[in-house]
């Protein structure tokens, strides 16, 4: 691959002495601090994020493992499809409609049910604060409202312990304590998710997992998934529901309802561990494609879901590039939970950790070259075996912002 990019990389100039990032002083450091006590405040060099804007074509090739960045200073690699979308993902709300949406909210009443638990909802803008309380740069999600869908069809039926269905219980037993406490979602071994469930699931979370067998866009309704929206606040069509006119008795439900309903940003975030084929899943998928178009199918592929995705307005998307097993899926969502949700690191960060971690060691292969003085002699051939940086390990890729923390 460095052979075929090299008339394209000579075009360009990097420096070896990367800029040092910008630290906070003191001083800042302190009234930050103070000015969200409940969550503490980290000053930690973030290093150097890299974001490559490749051609489509381009996408289908593990960019990332590019020698030149493979720098130390570099801390998070990741994909974009354009400046404009890039500028999409980044762009804020503007703060005089928020100040006007705040002086509305201020007006209305509280509600019984806000006075009697004493629940304290964030808007837009404070999130925002408290993101950049958190980590300079960086956008919050919150832990709290993850929602998932794990094997759908139950295609993965033996119970061990790479299965999805082990894999999901398991997380959510282990940081019940933390995060996974609130998570909702749906699991194929106990039903069949509809469409609504997934359109539901989707529409009303901060983050959205999905784990499963076959390609993602293979389970949902492309055209529904092109209509959602999921940028800015979740829109508060529930509450304005609780305002009309109803049974005596049914109002108050219905308005407890819409203020617990999640306030925050819609699905910023989306965690896509698919690609993994089994004997059912294969027959059941293979059935179906027959019934389907080329260009339907075309829309189907990693490089297509992820610009699908980008154009509803996720911020962030981990993906598998090709296809890969139970096993190595199974391994990447312990350390990608591990990463995210205990070590509080960001979507760039744990991508680029990931991608290291699943690096076979030098060592190891050089003992086998001793051991095999025809593998040794093949290698010399061709000094690409010898290389760290093998495809593989760079199955599991980030699209769009590295810069998201989860809360």
């Amino acid at each position: 691959m460095e052979d075929y990019l090299k008339p394209l990389l000579l075009q360009l100039e990097f420096s070896d002495d990367l800029p040092e990032t910008e630290k906070i002083k003191g001083k800042d450091k302190d009234e930050k601090q103070s000015a969200t006590p409940s969550f503490p405040a980290m000053s930690v060099d973030m290093g150097e994020y890299f974001i490559l804007l490749a051609d489509k074509l381009l996408m289908e090739l593990p960019l990332e493992a590019l020698s030149f960045l493979h720098d130390e200073g570099i801390s998070s690699v990741s994909r974009d499809f354009s400046l404009q979308l890039l500028y999409n993902r980044i762009r804020k709300e503007d703060p005089e409609l928020d100040n006007k949406k705040e002086g509305k909210n201020a007006k209305e009443p509280k509600t019984k049910a806000d006075q009697k638990k004493g629940t304290k909802i964030l808007t837009s803008k404070q999130a925002s604060v408290t993101s950049r309380t958190l980590l300079v740069n960086c956008i919050q999600v919150e832990g709290h409202h993850f929602k998932y869908i794990v094997d759908p069809n139950h295609d993965a039926r033996e119970l061990d312990a790479v299965s999805p269905t082990y894999k999901i219980n398991q997380i959510l037993e282990k940081y019940h304590q933390q995060t996974t406490t609130s998570w909702e979602g749906v699991i194929g071994s106990i039903h069949v998710p509809s469409y609504a469930e997934w359109e539901k699931l989707m529409n009303n979370c901060s983050a959205f997992l999905f784990y499963g067998m076959e390609r993602f866009l293979a389970h949902i309704l492309i055209d529904k998934l092109v209509a959602m929206n999921f940028p800015g606040k979740k829109q508060t069509s529930e509450r304005k529901a609780s305002n009309s006119p109803s049974p005596k008795g049914k109002s108050k439900k219905k308005e407890e309802k819409a203020v617990t309903a999640y306030m925050g940003e819609k699905c910023q975030l989306m965690i896509l561990l698919d690609l993994v084929q089994t004997i059912p899943s294969y027959l059941t998928q293979s059935k179906l494609d027959t019934e389907k178009r080329k260009k339907h199918l075309a829309l189907e592929t990693p490089v297509e879901t992820a610009i699908l995705l980008s154009l509803t307005g996720v911020r962030s998307i981990m993906a598998n590039q090709w296809h890969t097993t139970l096993e190595k899926n199974a391994k990447r969502f312990d350390f990608l939970c591990e990463s995210l949700l205990a070590a509080g690191k960001t979507t760039g960060q744990t991508i680029r950790d990931l991608q290291k971690c699943e690096s076979p060691p030098l060592p190891a292969v050089e003992e086998d070259l001793i051991c095999f003085d025809d593998a040794k002699i093949e290698a010399l051939k061709y000094p690409s075996m010898l290389s760290k940086n093998q495809p593989l390990s760079f199955n599991f890729v980030l699209y769009g912002l590295p810069n998201l923390i989860v809360i």
